[in-house]
């Protein structure tokens, strides 16, 4: 079931469609690749409330938002797991 999982990301991005996503997910992506919300912020082009409201679940982010901080981590190898068995975060091997 693992292998199907990028998969599934990559046809749900082809279609417009954002994964769903949990803050955790976000926090503990952006730890595993050793970066400060700053830099995050910077990378993504967002705002530090932003990516608190974003970690913390708080409210509903706008769309561009999320799609920012998706596509960063993406870029960076990022992959975010949530089959509704299944939520985590890997790291591709670049």
């Amino acid at each position: 079931m693992q292998s199907s999982i990028p998969g599934l990301l990559e046809t749900s991005a082809k279609q417009g469609k954002l994964p769903h996503i949990e803050g955790r997910q976000i926090k503990a992506a952006r730890v595993l690749l050793g970066w400060s919300q700053i830099e995050l912020c910077q990378f993504a082009k967002i705002g530090p409330p932003t990516l608190i409201k974003l970690e913390r679940e708080a409210g509903v982010p706008k769309r561009s938002s999320t799609a920012a901080v998706v596509e960063t981590f993406r870029q960076a190898g990022v992959i975010f797991i949530n089959d509704g068995v299944t939520i985590g975060v890997l790291l591709a091997k670049t």
